[in-house]
Order: structure tokens, then sequence, then C-alpha cells
């Protein structure tokens, strides 16, 4: 019985992967995921220049995000987050993702978000770092899963006590 389900597991990702790549015939790189549901997956695809994130129920495939690809700069505060272990981590694991900076009160943000693992309209699964903005010290950094934005800041708070 587990043959089978693993059997037909295997030929309805192939039957996903055959649409994804006739939908979007330049991708590179794609990841279908399975989820709990025996028909639904989770669908990530990378081209030259964009990443794809969507579902596919059978071999309906519904794309829900598009993003440029924008290569990590060659940049002092990049060069300062790639060093870090959580983002070190994070990088070898996630082979698709997107990455952004904020400033807010004298620091930077960096922001890298696996694009594999969409739910309910966000993606959960991230690494985080902060920096002076001055001196680009670093203050605290984390990589996990967030499912919401006050939890979020609330591990950083902890992660930045411990630093001192």
């Amino acid at each position: 019985m587990l043959i089978g389900y693993y059997g037909a597991r295997f030929m309805l990702q192939a039957a996903v992967r055959k649409v994804v790549r006739k939908r979007i015939p330049t991708a590179k790189n794609i990841i279908i995921a399975p989820t709990l549901r025996f028909f639904q997956w989770r669908v990530a695809v990378e081209t030259e220049d964009k990443f794809y994130v969507g579902r596919a129920y059978r071999r309906s495939v519904t794309i829900l995000d598009e993003f440029e690809k924008v290569p990590l700069p060659n940049s002092p505060i990049m060069d300062k987050v790639q060093k870090d272990k959580n983002v070190s981590a994070f990088l070898s694991f996630s082979p698709v993702y997107r990455w952004e900076i904020e400033e807010q009160e004298g620091q930077y943000e960096v922001r890298f978000i696996d694009l594999r693992y969409r739910s309910e309209g966000h993606y959960p699964f991230v690494a985080i770092v902060h920096l002076t903005k001055d001196e680009l010290k670093h203050l605290n950094s984390y990589t996990g899963w967030i499912f919401s934005e006050r939890k979020l800041q609330n591990k950083m708070l902890i992660g930045r006590k411990e630093h001192r």
C-alpha cells in the first residue's frame, strides 16, 4: 500500500512538473513540494530573471506571486550579513529566496525570505540580521519560522539582550 501511495505521488508530481514546464518554458529550477492534501502541491520556479510561486491542484497550476530575481549586491552590508551563522545556514538550505534591506532607527534590517513555503499570503521561513547603521556592528540575527511580525520582533529583542 505504501509503495502504491508513493508511486501515485511521484506520478502526480511528474504531471505537475510537466504543466509547469509548459507554462514557464524558461524555468531553470522547479521545486514541487507536497502538502498534507494528496492532490495539492507547493510550486516554486526559478528562471534567469524571475521567481514564481504557486500552488498546484491535480494538474492545474496557479501562479500566486512573481518576483524579479535580484542578485545579492556587492556591498559592505551584504558582506557582513553573509558571514552571520544564521544567514549562512539559511543560504545553504534555501535555493529559492529573495532579500530586502530596510533602514530603521539607526540600524539596517536585512531579510532573506524563502519562497518555497508560502502560507496564507506570506512567507514564514526567514533569516534576519540587524546591523548598526554607522559601524555595521552585528546586533542580532534569527533564522526560522515566523507567523507574526510581533513574535519576530520579540525574538529579535531576546537575541539582542543575549548579545550584550
